[in-house]
């Protein structure tokens, strides 16, 4: 997953308005990076439950990214949730040692390319055998 472009922010924001039912208010965009690691690493978007924020800083996506976040730890029940992860984890051996908290970093990226490339014909299975 390689993504170079900065994020459209007004385009994010008016499709996670759309897509998921939130308000102006509940999608707030950030000047620069949202938390940073001591390791380094950064957080440009980032799901709550009653909010989403978005780095200008962000690479195009994110606003998927986090949309999966919301929709799959806020929305889905648990017993839905642990049957996803369990699903993917078996069609997908790499994963199969990882954590939910990994996992869920893994479908929400593996989300974000699809919505970005629509070639991710596997995710697009799992998100059809949940609903």
């Amino acid at each position: 997953m390689k993504h170079s472009k900065f994020i459209n922010t007004k385009k994010a924001k008016k499709w996670l308005q759309k897509k998921l039912g939130l308000t102006d208010e509940q999608v707030e965009i950030t000047d620069g990076v949202i938390r940073e690691f001591a390791n380094g690493s950064a957080v440009y978007g980032i799901a709550r439950a009653d909010s989403i924020s978005i780095s200008n800083k962000a690479i195009e996506g994110v606003q998927y990214h986090e949309a999966w976040h919301r929709v799959s730890l806020l929305m889905l029940d648990k017993d839905t949730r642990s049957k996803l992860y369990d699903e993917f984890r078996k069609q997908n051996n790499q994963y199969s040692n990882l954590g939910n908290k990994q996992l869920e970093e893994v479908i929400a990226d593996r989300f974000m390319d699809y919505m970005l490339n629509d070639k991710e014909s596997t995710l697009r299975y799992y998100i059809n055998k949940i609903f």
